[in-house]
Parts: structure tokens; sequence; C-alpha cells
């Protein structure tokens, strides 16, 4: 019964008619109902819009590659309630001949690294935890709402929206769109934008005094915070990550206990309220992809705990119906 409701609440949550797509189920997980133990096996398993739902195992399921068109969800790339992740090792999106993959879905896994090949289009990552490399090459793609913890390097035309990225920085991208970040070089001496090309970059905060800028040609930066001076008229420059947030443990040297479980909230004072180039809060809180209002990141993608399963009819006459009563809580209320 649990399966069956998560089932039809992935279906709401992608938005895919449930006529023509269907759910693969994956757990490595020793005495758990799925129907595949193998990630891969039931992405190669996948037709054209189905959904591969992995669930968190203390064990990663390894590496990956997607070649068409599917949405892959995790329960989340962060320890979730049940204290364990969906984890990845290194993983890739490519293509094959007269197959689409353009429009494919990844929420909720923690990634050892992932890489979207060239001449791609259209891919929604969101809600993920990528502990290495990151390499978003191709276009349109729509990258949110995650932890990346090494250089990020963009394509063509992508949105970069509402992320942190721990250490290093963003490059290569151009005519992207790169807003509403956190970028804190942990141990690094990297710029947050380097060599980009007429990309438009607004409402970021970047906590280190180290140059923000480093190459690059036509981009347009406006109403960035940043603690470094170098950035042009139109930004917050010099402001200490102590001038802007209300948790003393936000600062350029946080440890990954740190900043995986900081709120990022923003103190009343901070120069980033409500300042942003759409009127809302520069850093995560503004922007098309805000965090969940005061809660740690847990790339939770929405999927209930069922706390409760009631049946109203316990006997069922032949080609009657089954009702029952749930009682759901999504991990991100925690």
């Amino acid at each position: 019964m649990k399966k069956l409701f998560v089932s039809l609440f992935i279906l709401g949550l992608v938005g895919i008619n449930a006529t023509h797509a269907r759910i693969l189920t994956v757990s490595n997980v020793s005495g758990s109902i799925a129907m595949f133990t193998n990630v891969q096996l039931a992405i190669d398993s996948a037709k054209t819009g189905d959904t591969v739902f992995v669930h968190a195992s203390p064990t990663s399921y390894g590496t990956a590659t997607i070649k068409r068109r599917i949405v892959l969800l995790g329960e989340g790339g962060k320890p979730n309630y049940t204290g364990i992740s969906t984890q990845l090792g290194t993983f890739t999106i490519d293509t094959l001949a007269g197959i689409p993959v353009s429009g494919t879905v990844v929420m909720g896994l923690e990634l050892g690294n992932i890489q979207i090949k060239a001449g791609i289009k259209g891919i929604l990552l969101k809600g993920c935890y990528i502990t290495s490399t990151v390499s978003l090459l191709g276009s349109g793609h729509i990258i949110a709402n995650n932890v990346l913890s090494y250089i990020v390097t963009l394509g063509n035309n992508i949105t970069f929206s509402n992320n942190i990225i721990t250490v290093y920085n963003v490059q290569g991208g151009t005519n992207c769109v790169i807003s509403n970040n956190i970028f804190l070089y942990n141990g690094s001496s990297y710029p947050a934008f380097q060599n980009l090309t007429n990309c438009t970059i607004v409402n970021n905060i970047i906590l280190t005094t180290t140059a923000a800028i480093s190459g690059g040609l036509g981009n347009s930066y406006s109403k960035n915070i940043q603690a470094g001076t170098d950035l042009p008229a139109g930004n917050f420059t010099g402001v200490q990550p102590t001038n802007v947030f209300s948790e003393t443990s936000v600062k350029v040297d946080m440890a990954v206990a740190q900043f995986l479980t900081a709120r990022w909230t923003q103190l009343s004072t901070s120069v980033g309220k409500n300042a942003g180039t759409d009127g809302k809060d520069i850093g995560l809180y503004g922007g098309t992809f805000p965090w969940p209002s005061n809660k740690v990141f847990n790339g939770d993608p929405g999927l209930p705990k069922v706390e409760v399963v009631v049946l109203q009819n316990a006997v069922v006459a032949p080609n009657g119906t089954l009702k029952i009563d749930f009682k759901a809580k999504s991990a991100r209320a925690k």
C-alpha cells in the first residue's frame, strides 16, 4: 500500500501521464521490496518518459548513465529522516542516435560527480548533493537547489540558480543566468566566476575576500553581495558574512557538517533583504527557485513518509473498491 501511494505521488510530482509511463523502483537494501537492486539495470529497462525511483541506502548504487528521457528520483541528496541518502558514484547523461534524452529530470540524489555531455538540451538537476566534478555541457538546463563541492563547468543558455558552491567556482558558460547562489570558497582561492561569456550574474552572495572575477567577456553583474571589492558598481562590495547571515556558523571556512545544516537566514539589517533584482532577498531565498523557508538542505523531492494506513473496508467483493485512508508527512517538513 505504501508502494502504491508513493507511486501515485511521484506521478503527481513530475506530471507524467500514468497511462503511458511506468514507475520502476530500485533498492539494494536486503529485505526491501523493489523491482531492481541495480540502478543501471533499472535505467536500461526504462522507456522514454518512465520514472526510476531509487530508495535511500547506506551503500552506494555505483556508476550510472542515462541515455533516454526519464525521471530519476532519490529520497534525498543528504541523509533524510531515515538517516541515509540515495547515493550514486559517477553519473552521466549521454545520448543515443534517435532516442530523446532532453527533458530528463534528476532530483534528490547524492552524486560523486556528474557529466552532461555536449549537444544535450533541457535537463533539470535539482536537490542534489554533488561531491566532485560537475560538467554541465549542452544547453537549456536548469540547475537549482543543489549543493556542489567542486568546479562547475557550464555549457550554453543554462539557468544556474539557488545553489551552494562550497569550493572553487563556475566557469566556461555562455549566455547563462547565474543567480541567487552562495559561494563559500572553502579552502580555495578560486574566483567565483571564471571565463564566462555574455552571462547575467545577479543576486549571488560571495563570502570570501578573494577576487570574484577572472577572465570572461560581455558579462553583466548586478546586486551581488561580495566580501571582496572587485565587482563593478551596482553590487554590494566589502560586506562580511557576519553582516549578512544570522547564523554564526556561516563563514568562509565552514566544515561540511556546518554548510549542510545551515539555514542561511539573513539578518534583518542585511543589505540583501528584499534587495535583489526581482525585489526579493539576495541569495537562496530569492529568485525563481527559492529554498523552503528556514529549512536545512536535504534534497528531498517531496516524497512522503507514510505514517498511518487505515483500511475502510477489509472485505472487498469481486470487482469492488478497496477504500484506504493514508496519513503522510514529507521529509521537507523536518
